[in-house]
């Protein structure tokens, strides 16, 4: 019902399992109140939240809602798009990247898969933006062409394919972003793929964490500093030096020939 009504949930921070009632005297908990809006109202505060306070005096718990318009943006990195697969010249942006770092000192895999995408990054900027303007653009002038008497089948039928087109490249664009397993595409579901990535973007934001004291950190610099100690402490080694005791209970299973042919230089 949510979703056939075009509603998205926003982050929950708390115990969202907001009513508790009783039944042959066992304790029943479940989630009955949500805080839904639709997606414009998602786009105009993008890092909005609820949080569920104490159950006091009541059998349901009070929703919170804190609207915020501010976006947190990283760097943004390289992300490979599938409409590029069915443009001119994108194969040859590759092996052009490939190619570049052969007779140079820097040969190995890497530094070529490096290359791949810095080339890749640079043909990109010569296409034909996407998006949801570029098909309005291409509405108005389809609309207008059909209007006009003087302009030919061809320009008309031009126009149509490529704005048949851009709906598609804007369909692969937001199937690829929603990670969607079981719709296919072809269907006309750019709606339901944009609606996913939402929904799916609003679950994973993190909205707030526990610091070391257990105390409930929502600031931006203070939740990042949390994050940074973590994995430090995480990845941080404790220079142990006796494993004897825990390799004898590992077998054997790479040979002296084995590991030979996995170390050999790659053909």
């Amino acid at each position: 019902m949510i979703r056939h009504c075009g509603l998205l949930e926003f982050p929950a921070v708390g115990d969202s399992l907001s009513w508790r009632g009783w039944w042959d005297k066992k304790p029943i908990r479940c989630r009955l109140d949500r805080a839904l809006a639709n997606e414009k109202l998602h786009d105009m505060f993008s890092d909005s939240f609820t949080e569920y306070l104490p159950m006091i005096a009541l059998d349901h718990k009070p929703v919170l809602a804190s609207l915020e318009d501010k976006t947190r943006r990283g760097r943004s990195s390289f992300r490979f798009d599938r409409r590029w697969l069915d443009k001119e010249g994108l194969f040859g942006a590759i092996a052009e990247g490939w190619d570049s770092g052969a007779a140079g000192t820097s040969g190995n895999l890497p530094d070529k898969i490096l290359k791949c995408r810095q080339a890749i990054s640079q043909w990109q900027k010569t296409q034909v933006p996407y998006g949801r303007e570029t098909i309005e653009d291409l509405k108005t002038s389809l609309a207008t062409a059909q209007a006009d008497d003087s302009v030919s089948v061809e320009v008309i039928l031009e126009l149509s394919w490529k704005l048949r087109e851009a709906y598609r490249d804007e369909e692969i664009y937001w199937y690829q972003k929603s990670r969607s397993r079981w719709m296919r595409l072809g269907d006309q579901n750019t709606s339901y793929f944009h609606a996913q990535t939402k929904q799916r973007r609003a679950k994973n934001r993190i909205v707030g964490l526990h610091d070391e004291a257990g105390h409930w950190v929502m600031e931006e610099r203070q939740v990042q500093g949390i994050d940074a100690s973590y994995f430090q402490e995480l990845f941080t080694s404790t220079e142990p030096s006796n494993f004897e005791e825990t390799l004898d209970e590992v077998c054997t299973s790479i040979t002296d020939e084995i590991n030979e042919a996995l170390t050999c230089p790659v053909t």
